[in-house]
């Protein structure tokens, strides 16, 4: 019996020191902007992607790495686009729809061969965030993804990939809010 007990607890000790902690995520951009409207309206339609960073998509192009996030990269948009877009006009409404987040690594099949994989871990390769929107105001109705893309090695710590995807979540609100206030220019 103590045998069996002493299994059980070594296995679960194994199994919760490689679980990997949630990277936190904040529910504001690093600024805030204004759109000339009176009213903005934020309807999350996304849904959470279920492939991690650490599970092995064959793949050459981009691999999706949405998981691990807390709350999940679609969330944590939503909230920055209601907490960091401000409604400063005196009329009119702008209705924003999300429909998709994502968070992409660049890879090719060759990255998942074990030996061959080893001699690629320095490469740069690109990183890339994301996001499907409607954009829809009185005028007009528009679908559209905005993107931010960098090349660079693998990132070394969760801290590192935190800051870019803050960094990359606050690109793509400043594009949605310059889109927004200039619809016409942003064509």
């Amino acid at each position: 019996m103590k045998k069996h007990l002493l299994l059980t607890v070594t296995l679960l000790l194994m199994l919760t020191a490689c679980a990997r902690l949630p990277i936190h995520l904040q529910d504001r951009a690093a600024e805030s902007h204004q759109v000339p409207f009176q009213k903005l309206i934020v309807d999350n339609l996304s849904t959470t992607a279920k492939i991690g960073v650490g599970e092995i998509v064959y793949v050459n192009g981009w691999a999706p790495a949405h998981s691990g996030f807390e709350p999940p990269l679609n969330e944590a948009f939503v909230s920055k686009i209601k907490n960091s877009i401000i409604a400063t006009g005196v009329s009119g409404r702008v209705d924003v729809s999300v429909l998709r987040v994502g968070f992409f690594v660049e890879k090719n099949v060759a990255d998942d061969v074990v030996l061959i994989g080893m001699f690629m871990l320095g490469r740069e390769r690109g990183f890339k965030c994301d996001a499907d929107v409607n954009v829809k105001t009185d005028n007009e109705s528009r679908r559209m993804t905005l993107s931010h893309e960098i090349r660079r090695p693998y990132f070394d710590d969760d801290e590192q990939v935190r800051t870019f995807v803050e960094t990359c979540q606050s690109d793509l609100i400043k594009q949605l809010a310059n889109t927004i206030s200039n619809p016409l220019e942003s064509r």
